[in-house]
């Protein structure tokens, strides 16, 4: 199975323990799309709706899509009554495009996912001229030296593939995707925003959280719930509390032709 497809496994984690995105960042793009009654938007790989509920609050008609009918009927519970607000099932390659008909393609936490011949071009093919594609995705932030050094046991023993700059790090200034907007040739000045945040979670949340990760969902059973039950332990034995600090990162541009 993809590591794509895994999600919907773990749509109860997903939707209890993923982070949502800053308010700030919604009302940004709103700002930089500059939508208006009668404008549409399209969400790609909408999960357990984290940031549906944040573009559902713009108010304009969105279609949702995720190839996940688990995460698909979390996100529908978390947006609630929302008229303006549909849901497609399937990925974006198979998605039957509705050419020059949205203001605004978003995708959070899942750009990375679409295929690379596909996603630029058919993104620019569902916007309307000087439409804005907008990609988010949320970062944790290292923790401090001594953590990592008491972690990277766990990980050289359990998983030693997975030592390393988190997947996320994919939508930091320094990953690949700054450098792929470019590529596409069908887009204008690419524009970045950063979002620093903090979460404090209980034990509880901090495993789930983790049982959401496609990576970790890949492991063996037994080495996954070893690795994760190890952090934990390590993190509860500093006494410091569960704390994750996070920067949710925005790339936007518009379409151009």
């Amino acid at each position: 199975m993809e590591q794509r497809f895994m999600f919907d496994g773990v749509a109860k984690d997903y939707d209890a323990y993923r982070p949502g995105y800053p308010d700030a960042l919604f009302a940004d793009v709103a700002a930089e799309a500059g939508l208006g009654a009668g404008d549409r938007i399209l969400e790609l790989g909408c999960g357990a709706g984290q940031a549906t509920i944040g573009l559902a609050k713009l108010g304009v008609p969105l279609l949702a899509v995720d190839p996940g009918p688990e995460l698909i009927r979390a996100a529908r519970a978390r947006v609630g009554q929302a008229p303006h607000v549909a849901f497609a099932e399937g990925t974006f390659e198979t998605w039957p495009l509705q050419a020059e008909a949205f203001k605004l393609v978003f995708a959070a936490q899942a750009w990375h996912w679409i295929d690379p011949a596909v996603r630029f071009e058919k993104a620019a093919q569902a916007l309307v001229p000087g439409g804005l594609l907008a990609v988010a995705g949320n970062v944790p932030m290292p923790g401090p030296r001594d953590l990592i050094a008491a972690i990277e046991p766990l990980f050289m023993r359990y998983a030693p593939h997975l030592w390393g700059p988190a997947p996320e790090s994919w939508y930091l200034p320094y990953g690949p995707l700054k450098e792929l907007f470019p590529t596409a040739q069908r887009y204008g000045p690419l524009i970045h925003k950063v979002y620093p945040y903090r979460r404090e979670l209980d034990r509880t949340a901090y495993e789930g959280l983790h049982r959401s990760f496609s990576h970790y969902q890949a492991l063996p059973a037994a080495n996954r719930d070893a690795l994760i039950g190890g952090l934990a332990d390590v993190i509860e034995g500093r006494g410091e509390g569960f704390v994750m600090s996070y920067e949710a990162h925005l790339w936007m541009a518009h379409r151009v032709r």
